[in-house]
């Protein structure tokens, strides 16, 4: 099942969160995935951030699944 979250009319060149984007692509777990990005020191991360626990949220409230089976 694929579950998206998505981040419309951002003020940010796409260059730098595809760079941002690069590094955690892979990740296991979004919660490594989100000490990750409130470790590093690019500006292109806190949307991120944003991202992420939307698309969590969406997945446990919506579709009722556990943390442990998600993925990024």
């Amino acid at each position: 099942m694929i579950i998206k979250a998505q981040q419309k009319f951002l003020r940010m060149s796409p260059r730098k969160l595809r760079e941002v984007t690069r590094s955690i692509r892979g990740v296991k777990s979004p919660a490594s995935a989100l000490a990750y990005l409130e470790n590093m020191n690019k500006r292109a991360s806190l949307p991120l951030i944003k991202v992420i626990k939307q698309g969590l949220a969406n997945a446990k409230n919506g579709f009722g699944l556990e943390e442990n089976s998600i993925f990024i």
